[in-house]
């Protein structure tokens, strides 16, 4: 599967994708997710985080936020990566988690 710039992806962890019609030579695979969202129907102190290590080729690694947009340059081209969401949220389900990006070429 291919996606256009802009799209908003959904990764499932260690499942390459392949990003843009124009840059077929571009995969991206969802290596780790980090959740420590306070799960649902449990008082914590602190409210939590997501992160997700997203891996491009078998080269590169980006580090993603929820809500931060994380730019960087692979094979001379520049690249904006933002963890939208990661999905289902902690103790909601026993689901995979997904991880929802919204990836542009610049």
């Amino acid at each position: 599967m291919a996606v256009a710039s802009g799209d908003t992806v959904i990764f499932q962890n260690n499942q390459a994708i392949s990003l843009f019609t124009q840059c077929k030579e571009l995969q991206a695979t969802v290596t780790k997710i980090m959740d420590s969202r306070c799960p649902k129907g449990v008082t914590c102190v602190w409210a939590g985080t997501v992160n997700v290590e997203l891996q491009l080729n078998d080269q590169a690694v980006v580090n993603l936020a929820i809500g931060k947009q994380k730019d960087t340059v692979f094979n001379n081209r520049n690249y904006s990566f933002t963890l939208v969401n990661v999905v289902p949220y902690p103790g909601s389900s026993n689901d995979e988690p997904k991880s929802i990006i919204r990836i542009v070429q610049n």
